[in-house]
């Protein structure tokens, strides 16, 4: 929340705060009403915030201490630097069991984009540092806190997904003139990009989603879905005539259903994906009769040009198409982790119609999820050459970085000219 006539912003923790350093044995937490259960000295909490311009502002933490007092760091700094300079950090003393605004002192915002607001506790006589739930911020000029010159996520309502980080999306037009059956597609994730939480999707389509995440530090999944035409967030209650049915599966591949965004049937492999390494896609659609589709994918590890493996084939009621919407994304599905950069490349799109002539398809769309649309977060990038290799498409998401790409933006990439490595009629 935000006052033209005062110059004041209020910033809650509870959507805008992260454990960004902690030991394993940590029990702080972040809530939506913000820090709970602070015990430790090596824990640092961070809490992000973007403004257009830079200035000079004076920081009050609201927070109460249930018992004791005691003594933490507050330090702010450009998001992009890890170096601090002496004058952007305060040891401020802490006591009260009552909630009340304890004045931090005046900070600079060195210059427009993510500014970063760490606190750190440094000694205690009680068994908790403090209750925080709100940083006040007091500006010495009005236009430096105007609404529409700060960006965070005020809305409790949007805490959730806004400690998940915006999610961003390349969408690929396919050609006019001819039914498409297949869609093929490679992704490549840097070292060091495959976070936990992290969904990069080879293809998003209409009627389903196909790629690869990183569950947990021990399981890593390809993952296949397929929606209902049926709306709900609760499978069960998908009537009957609406499910989506599987046809067949792979060896080893999980076969379930899945709601909370839409309803329908999921498809896992668990697998032990790693970073450094092209992974390739295909998914075929085409009409059974005037009211099924069938939708079948498939994944290659690399390990050899045929090394195709089966994920899963699923029959679609209530629908008849040919293969239409193809788009790539990454998210990020764990909130706790959206404060980290990940970022990964998509290359040699080609779609094939129904006749088995293939497209390469060069060009894509940038958007962005709702998150972005707002504007809660800023952080979201695409494009293509992240890595000087401009035959590839990018998606950059989380992480707080101040170099927004505008959602809307159109990219093209080099040709490769390298036709999938795949004969369809081969495919399992």
């Amino acid at each position: 929340m935000c006052s033209n006539k005062k110059s004041v912003c209020i910033i809650p923790f509870g959507g805008n705060a992260f454990i960004t350093k902690s030991e394993s044995s940590a029990k702080e937490l972040i809530t939506p009403c913000g820090i709970a259960s602070w015990t430790s000295s090596s824990t640092v909490i961070s809490l992000y915030f973007h403004s257009q311009y830079p200035g000079r502002v004076l920081a009050a933490l609201r927070l109460r201490v249930p018992e004791g007092s005691s003594n933490v760091n507050v330090i702010l700094a450009h998001n992009d630097s890890s170096a601090v300079t002496p004058t952007a950090a305060r040891e401020v003393s802490l006591q009260g069991a009552d909630f009340q605004l304890v004045n931090c002192g005046m900070f600079s915002i060195p210059k427009a984009g993510y500014t970063r607001l760490d606190i750190q506790g440094v000694e205690k006589t009680g068994p908790f540092y403090a209750e925080v739930s709100h940083v006040v911020l007091v500006s010495e000029f009005d236009s430096l806190l105007e609404p529409m010159h700060l960006r965070f996520v005020d809305d409790p309502a949007d805490f959730y997904f806004g400690r998940r980080g915006p999610s961003v999306h390349l969408s690929y037009p396919l050609p006019e003139a001819s039914d498409t059956e297949y869609f093929y597609n490679e992704i490549y994730v840097p070292k060091g990009q495959d976070l936990v939480g992290a969904y990069f999707c080879a293809m998003g389509f209409s009627g389903g989603y196909f790629g690869i995440q990183v569950n947990s530090s021990e399981e890593r999944r390809v993952l296949f879905s397929v929606w209902s035409e049926y709306s709900t967030d609760i499978p069960g209650e998908i009537p009957e005539e609406y499910k989506v049915n599987l046809i067949r599966k792979g060896e080893d591949v999980y076969v379930g259903e899945f709601g909370n965004e839409g309803s329908g049937a999921q498809s896992y492999l668990q697998y032990m994906w790693e970073p450094e390494k092209s992974y390739k896609f295909i998914v075929h659609a085409r009409p059974i009769n005037e009211e099924h589709t069938m939708y079948t994918a498939w994944f290659n590890d690399g390990s050899s040009p045929n090394a195709w493996n089966l994920i899963a084939s699923f029959d679609k009621p209530k629908v008849s198409t040919f293969f239409k919407g193809p788009y790539s994304f990454s998210e990020n599905f764990i909130p706790e982790m959206g404060y980290q950069e990940r970022h990964c490349l998509f290359a040699n799109q080609w779609a094939c119609d129904s006749t088995g002539n293939w497209t390469e398809l060069t060009k894509a769309n940038f958007t962005a999820d709702a998150t972005a649309a707002k504007e809660t977060r800023m952080d979201v990038s695409g494009g293509v050459g992240i890595d000087g290799d401009r035959t590839k498409f990018f998606l950059r998401n989380c992480g707080f970085f101040s170099d927004r790409v505008p959602p809307g933006s159109p990219f093209e990439r080099e040709s490769s000219g390298d036709l999938p490595p795949v004969d369809v009629s081969l495919l399992p």
